[in-house]
């Protein structure tokens, strides 16, 4: 996969974002300015459908699948909220393009332009060419109903902003891929993308036309104002962070089977059960170490704005000092620990053994492992750990926001009052910030021991501990955001506090109130939380796996 692919999937896959991140945030698929158009997002699900049937047939890649499902599920979500939930803002009046005049066409051309020499199945390829030339034109009904209603939005414009990136890095691709690929056959996919290409230069000069002219309506003017530095922020940023992971892609780690290791040795490698107790002992031990930083990082994250301007605590030492002071000595610094580790061997366990047994998988019985399997792994350690940890998460933070008040709250008073839906309050949230920081986590940790380790396969335990904490930082820093969501989303508000019905209630809110830099509330101390936590966490683990290792391999 070549850099400019990559970078039109993002932009594919951001573009997808951005639009049910509307919806959802304003309960409506049609604002005052805006209309989203069902037509197109009926054809977008037409192409996906026809084009993914190979999902039951065939396995390129985990990547590959995954972006396929993801594609298909988002698509025919977003009509489930045009057509269902959100069907009172419909703008059916003006979202009227008869799309069979763009179906019939395109499924005719399909059944004359498909590969007939191909070796796949006649049917699968008519409906794959059906595909390129819909997608070519799904667009159009989206670009129809904003010329009708005579308004170019900020969040509609960056949605097709960003589908229009996507096709002209994919014409990018294919430059390439002929002259890297001699059995690429790109006539057919090119001349569809061309055609599209067209399609979104007419929209983009109708929309800078229309911004030079500042004809612009709408009802949040901070967003019209900084529409068009947003979708350069988006592009730029999406292009420096697949440049720097296509990069990172093509440099596979040596493995030997364990977690990190890089360097291929004859080891005996831990069972899983032998991994899950490693990993909740090595939890607990590093969870206790820096406990209190993690109630300070708590308490800084929740506390919102007086009315006067001024906030409970100033910073880190204000926040430990009058912890202290007020709330019953040094003792108070660990009040919620039982629940957090209770909760954290479970989590720990999970993460480690599940993250291992995952790589092993994925890599199967090729000789290296790719960033992409990494990422993965660390994904589903991050989901496994999240739906069986999330109750003792929930308590934990009730525990530590409880003293403030004066009246402590016990273990036994927090599972009562929440029962058992309350102690999954918030599950999403926590999804959120845990599958992206164990994606984050666990790829760095392994190409930074990578670099660590010495030509023949040792690693002083240093270096170990380095390479968590280096890695811990880097991933304790990109899931702040959603760390702070999902802290208040979990909390109990106190008298006068804001009240969130959901993510994305939240976000708005805490958006409106107190601004971006609100997201980034507990940054330095839950990086000086989670950094000495996993470097300790992962040494811990990974000297219990070595003594295993030379238990097993003792002469009997």
């Amino acid at each position: 996969m070549n850099v400019f692919r990559l970078i039109g999937d993002m932009l594919h896959l951001v573009s997808i974002l951005l639009l049910l991140f509307k919806i959802r945030a304003d309960k409506s698929c049609a604002g005052k300015v805006y209309s989203i158009s069902l037509k197109s997002q009926i054809l977008f699900g037409i192409v996906f459908a026809s084009r993914y049937l190979d999902l039951f047939t065939s396995f390129v890649s985990l990547y590959n699948t995954c972006m396929k499902l993801f594609f298909l599920c988002s698509s025919f979500y977003t009509i489930y909220l045009i057509t269902t939930k959100y069907k009172f803002s419909y703008d059916k009046e003006h979202d009227n393009f008869r799309i069979l005049f763009l179906i019939i066409p395109s499924f005719l051309l399909g059944c004359i332009f498909y590969d007939g020499d191909s070796n796949s199945n006649a049917f699968m390829e008519i409906l794959w060419t059906f595909s390129v030339f819909l997608e070519a034109v799904a667009i159009f009904p989206q670009l129809f109903l904003l010329q009708r209603t005579g308004e170019v939005e900020a969040i509609t414009s960056n949605y097709i902003i960003c589908l229009g990136g996507y096709r002209a890095f994919y014409f990018l691709n294919w430059i390439v891929r002929i002259f890297t690929e001699r059995e690429f056959k790109g006539a057919l996919v090119m001349i569809a993308g061309i055609v599209q290409t067209i399609l979104y230069c007419d929209f983009f000069y109708y929309y800078f036309k229309r911004n030079n002219n500042q004809k612009y309506i709408n009802h949040h003017n901070h967003l019209e104002t900084m529409a068009t530095k947003k979708w350069i922020f988006y592009i730029s940023t999406i292009v420096a962070y697949t440049y720097i992971i296509n990069h990172y892609i093509s440099t596979p780690i040596k493995n030997n089977n364990n977690m990190s290791s890089t360097k291929k040795q004859e080891v005996v490698k831990p069972p899983f059960w032998a991994n899950l107790v490693a990993g909740g002992v090595a939890g607990i031990i590093g969870a206790s170490t820096i406990f209190p930083m993690d109630m300070v990082k708590t308490r800084l994250q929740n506390q919102k704005i007086n009315a006067d301007g001024t906030r409970a605590y100033n910073g880190i030492i204000d926040c430990f000092s009058k912890i202290i002071r007020n709330e019953g000595g040094v003792r108070s610094l660990y009040r919620g620990l039982s629940a957090n580790l209770i909760g954290i061997t479970p989590e720990k366990a999970l993460k480690l053994a599940v993250n291992d047994l995952l790589r092993t998988v994925l890599q199967g019985d090729r000789p290296h492992i790719t960033l992409v399997q990494e990422v993965m792994a660390g994904a589903g350690a991050g989901f496994c750990q999240v739906v069986a940890t999330n109750p003792m998460e929930i308590v934990k933070i009730r525990m530590q926001i409880g003293g403030e008040g004066g009246k402590r709250a016990t273990l036994g008073e927090v599972v009562g009052e929440l029962g058992i839906r309350g102690l999954y309050k918030g599950t999403a949230a926590t999804l959120l910030r845990d599958v992206p920081f164990s994606m984050v986590y666990f790829s760095m940790y392994g190409r930074i021991k990578e670099y660590f380790t010495e030509p023949n396969g040792h690693i002083a335990l240093p270096k170990i501990l380095l390479s968590g904490i280096m890695a811990g930082s880097a991933a304790a820093a990109v899931s702040t955001p959603m760390d702070v969501i999902k802290t208040r989303v979990q909390v109990k508000p106190k008298p006068g506090d804001p009240t969130y019905t959901g993510i994305m209630d939240c976000i708005n809110k805490t958006w409106k109130n107190e601004g971006p830099k609100a997201f980034a509330k507990g940054l330095l101390p839950r990086i000086m939380i989670i950094s000495p936590l996993f470097g300790i966490t992962l040494m811990i683990y990974e000297v219990q796996k070595m003594i295993f290792a030379k238990s097993q391999q003792q002469p009997k």
